[in-house]
């Protein structure tokens, strides 16, 4: 990790925003996965930036089928700029696991971020069909639920966290935190069949904590064609990255950003539809200031 200008002390610095989108996330194994890392920041200052990409847990047994993925690329030759990893696969299932990016700038805070990547003929998948779940600390009844998507049985189910097994939920389909949920419970929740890890058709999920004071925490409440009603707390230093019905949403920082689908236009170019809201003042639990903005942007081929 590159280090950055030194930060005189009392000054308050701010992390560097970035989003991440994942192409063909729950279709890892063709030849089109890859994933994309958008800077909040002017072109110029975000192609400056020191960008890795980096395999964020091993999801199978193996060194060789763990291999890291490729170094990121600076895509400038369309509308939306961005840093874009192409997962190298075939052969070994390597664009299946969790993936993401670490964005550097001199005079501020490091961001990393990841998305999961999955087979379209997993055997298992999360019980929610979501790839992540975000609690709070403190939080009583968190659980990580999966199902099979055939005919394998349950008592098959083994569990791992973070690529440490934990034989106490095997042949169940819930792992259940006890107690209050804790930062350290934080992690990739990986439901394989017993001696088919290799296959890499396990389910995934990443269990976000994130801690911090109520005062700094602000719920949105949102309504979407896509999404239908919801409702998210934002909060200076959170990020993740969540699958909704036809795209994702994600917030980092103080932006939450939808991507409601994708359509293609008369030149038939692959378009997502963005919709974003930033929330760029907040005093309190109240947000002072909101502005919104509906674009598209063009998906690299």
């Amino acid at each position: 990790m590159r280090q950055g200008i030194p930060i005189p002390i009392g000054f308050v610095v701010s992390p560097v925003k970035m989003t991440f989108l994942g192409r063909e996330p729950f279709e890892s194994e063709y030849n089109t996965a890859q994933y994309q890392c958008h800077l909040s920041e002017p072109d110029n200052i975000a192609a400056t930036a020191h960008v890795e990409s980096f395999r964020a847990v091993w999801t199978r047994n193996d060194a060789n089928e763990n291999v890291d993925p490729p170094v990121p690329v600076w895509i400038d030759d369309i509308i939306y700029k961005h840093w874009k990893v192409t997962l190298d696969n075939y052969g070994n299932n390597d664009a299946f696991g969790v993936f993401g990016c670490e964005a550097a700038l001199d005079g501020r805070i490091s961001t990393s971020i990841s998305g999961i990547f999955m087979r379209s003929d997993a055997d298992i998948v999360p019980s929610d069909e979501l790839v992540s779940v975000t609690a709070n600390a403190g939080d009583t009844g968190v659980s990580i639920g999966m199902k099979s998507t055939g005919l394998k049985n349950v008592a098959d189910f083994r569990w791992s966290k973070d690529n440490v097994r934990n034989n106490a939920f095997n042949g169940d389909d819930t792992w259940v935190i006890s107690g209050q949920v804790e930062v350290d419970d934080a992690g990739v929740y990986e439901c394989h069949i017993n001696n088919e890890r290799s296959d890499a058709k396990q389910g995934l999920k990443l269990l976000i904590v994130r801690e911090f004071e109520e005062d700094f925490a602000v719920k949105v409440q949102f309504s979407s064609l896509y999404f239908g009603e919801g409702e998210e707390f934002l909060s200076p230093l959170r990020k993740f990255v969540t699958p909704g019905v036809g795209g994702y949403k994600a917030d980092f920082g103080l932006t939450l950003v939808i991507f409601s689908g994708e359509k293609f236009d008369l030149c038939f170019t692959r378009l997502w539809l963005e919709v974003r809201l930033l929330f760029w003042s907040i005093a309190g639990k109240k947000v002072t200031a909101v502005s919104g903005i509906a674009r598209n942007f063009v998906e690299d081929q």
